[in-house]
């Protein structure tokens, strides 16, 4: 009898004793857990730049409906100012490429108010290119998204008839600048033979007349006032 006593004793102990190791393994996990911290969004925004990013490859001149963009919300760059927001970029044409998950910064996108030139710009349009050079690029302050007038004027040489010479310039007018480039230093570009250009959507029924007038005109451009009156 005193020994059955002793094993219900013993079996209970050790009943107790798997119960007491089973509860200190289980506080000893949840201080592990509560060590250990949580990345949340609100920590992310501790460490990340708030953001707007790219759901997927986007060529350049998308026009942004919001849907393939979303925000990564973090801290402001103070050398950059707050970052864009999607309801700020919707309705804006990107003016560069962008791989997937990469950030929209707002000199990436053409102004709003120039979203209808540039759409009326696209319709019908080719892809033309005259070389770049100090005065038709504005003394280097064109860029990509602008909406310009070309000029051909006949050149002065005696290469061309007095009625020719006499001629109005030829005007093409409101083209989209959509790239100007390669970006290179001059003895890269030399070596390799690459010059900069400029890239214009010329409309397909204005081809002929581009082809004709190019190669022997003086090119003049002129930048448009996109400003709303």
């Amino acid at each position: 009898m005193f020994e059955r006593k002793n094993e219900r004793w013993l079996s209970l102990g050790w009943v107790l004793l798997a119960i007491l190791v089973a509860v200190c393994v289980g506080a000893v996990v949840v201080l592990l857990r509560r060590s250990k911290p949580i990345e949340t969004d609100e920590q992310k925004s501790n460490t990340e730049m708030s953001r707007v990013v790219t759901k997927q490859t986007l060529q350049a001149f998308t026009l942004l409906t919001g849907t393939e963009l979303e925000e990564r919300k973090g801290v402001d760059d103070p050398s950059e100012g707050p970052a864009p927001k999607i309801e700020e970029l919707k309705g804006r044409y990107l003016l560069i490429a962008l791989k997937r998950r990469g950030e929209v910064k707002p000199e990436m996108v053409a102004p709003k108010e120039a979203t209808a030139s540039i759409t009326a710009a696209l319709l019908e349009a080719v892809a033309v290119a005259i070389p770049a050079t100090a005065s038709n690029t504005l003394g280097g302050s064109l860029q990509t998204g602008d909406i310009v007038d070309l000029l051909v004027a006949p050149p002065r040489d005696g290469s061309r008839s007095a009625a020719e010479i006499a001629s109005e310039p030829k005007k093409f007018e409101n083209l989209l600048v959509i790239g100007i480039g390669p970006k290179a230093d001059e003895k890269t570009a030399d070596r390799d033979g690459a010059s900069r250009a400029i890239t214009f959507a010329l409309k397909k029924d204005q081809l002929r007349d581009f082809a004709l007038s190019l190669p022997s005109g003086t090119l003049i451009v002129i930048r448009k006032d996109l400003a709303p009156k």
